[in-house]
């Protein structure tokens, strides 16, 4: 229905078009997302994180369904990453670092967000990424 977001936590109802966009973590006047990822200083991708790079595990030959990935086959061309800053700040740790990159909207692949992170994917490598610390 019009004036209503499906989110993890339900329906929103009567809210601006403007806050639906802030409330998602999309820029409504860039057509732009802004996303995050938190990459442990143990977590295989970390040297990559520290140059703002984040590189699927299989960029090649892995796969693209988003089901798999968030169901820990990580084995595939995506990247998880989230539009909630505190979520990839728990991902990080305290002595990693925490990825954030706008990225076009239709760029932006919807993950099954089954474990409720506001989890989005990403398709390929990502450069170019803001590096900040948790």
């Amino acid at each position: 229905t019009a004036g209503e977001i499906i989110t993890g936590a339900g329906i929103l109802k009567g809210v601006s078009s403007l806050n639906k966009a802030r409330m998602l973590g999309k820029s409504p006047t860039t057509g732009a997302t802004k996303v995050y990822r938190g990459v442990r200083s143990t977590h295989p991708g970390y040297k990559n994180a520290t140059q703002g790079i984040a590189k699927p595990r299989r960029p090649l030959t892995g796969h693209s369904d988003p089901l798999k990935h968030n169901m820990y086959d990580t084995k595939s061309k995506l990247t998880s990453w989230t539009t909630d800053r505190n979520t990839a700040k728990r991902f990080s740790g305290y002595d990693g670092v925490i990825l954030e990159k706008n990225v076009p909207t239709d760029k932006v692949i919807s993950s099954p967000d089954l474990f409720n992170e506001s989890e989005v994917l990403l398709k390929g490598t990502v450069k170019d990424a803001t590096i900040t610390r948790p």
